[in-house]
Parts: structure tokens; sequence; C-alpha cells
């Protein structure tokens, strides 16, 4: 959103905006108990709200490096559509980095916290992208 909203300001791009049609593949069961426990962290992020807000701005990002990093596996309770729901996140990521003019994703061996889990791959691929600039 920021970078759609201040292209100048940005140099480069590492996100990818949560698709809420990955929860509509969740049990239905649970489905309602996952959206809420999204909707209620620390930080009062409206991760839906959001969502929406993004999706309507990816089209204006700036012509930048973008990098995708993929958290591989991803981790899903096994009572879910696992298989189904892993492909479809890689082909969202896919689908992201492909339109945008300098995207790029990377596979990396990591829970969803690559920042904590690996923040040297991290800090290399941010210094890549300054360097691209």
């Amino acid at each position: 959103m920021y970078a759609a909203t201040y292209p100048d300001q940005v140099m480069g791009l590492g996100s990818l905006p949560t698709d809420d049609q990955v929860d509509q593949l969740i049990p239905k069961d649970e489905r309602t108990q996952v959206t809420a426990e999204q909707e209620a962290n620390q930080e009062r992020v409206e991760f839906y709200r959001t969502t929406d807000q993004a999706k309507a701005l990816v089209a204006k990002v700036p012509d930048v490096p973008v990098t995708y990093l993929a958290a591989r596996p991803v981790e899903l309770p096994p009572n879910w559509p696992v298989k189904r729901m892993q492909a479809f996140i890689a082909a969202k990521q896919v689908q992201f980095t492909k339109a945008v003019p300098q995207g790029r994703r990377v596979e990396v061996q990591s829970s969803h916290d690559i920042d904590l889990e690996q923040p040297a791959l991290v800090i290399k691929e941010i210094n890549r992208i300054l360097e691209m600039a």
C-alpha cells in the first residue's frame, strides 16, 4: 500500500498481501475461529480490510525490485486440505511476483517467521535490492 501511494519513496519491496481466498479453503467449522484470531492481533492490523485495500493498489506498485521470500513448507493443520492450500498459496505468490516487472520469488526452508529464523537471508535480499538502485 505504501509503495503504490508513495512510489517515489520506494526502492524495492518484499511482501505480498494476505489473500482471503486462502481462508475459504479452511474447513467451514474452523474458519470463523481462524479469521477471528487473525483479527485479534496485538498490532490491531485489520487484515481483511488491509487485504482489500492492497489488492486495489497492486497495479500501482512502482517498477522496483520485488522479492517474495516464500516459506516452505507451508505449515497447516493436518485436517485441512493441506496439499490444495499449499498449491493455491504457491500459485498466488507466483501470480503476484509475475504481476510486477521486477518480481522475484525465493523459496526458503523456514516457518512463516523467516525474519526471525533466517535474518541473514533477509539482510542479503535487502542488500541485493539496494545494490540494484
